[in-house]
């Protein structure tokens, strides 16, 4: 699987959220694979050339069922 964001740094915020689509794929550490569709994707760019992605799941998963060090992939 390819993380949608391993160049974010030189792309687009247009680009990034067509990369990650309509669903994506959350790979927790231990091992178990969810599928939750993308409610909406928000990308903020800093002028030191960063940028912030937060990707809304919106009510079918809880913040509590993606614990930290958690993968997100872009589904295929």
């Amino acid at each position: 699987m390819k993380s949608p964001v391993q160049d974010y740094k030189v792309v687009l915020p247009s680009k990034i959220k067509e990369m990650i689509g309509e669903q994506i794929i959350i790979k927790k550490t231990d091992g178990e694979v969810q599928i939750p569709e993308v409610e909406s994707t928000q990308i903020n760019h800093f002028i030191a050339g960063k940028k912030n992605m937060g990707i809304c799941l919106g009510k079918g998963i809880s913040p509590d069922e993606v614990p930290t060090a958690s993968i997100v992939y872009c589904y295929p």
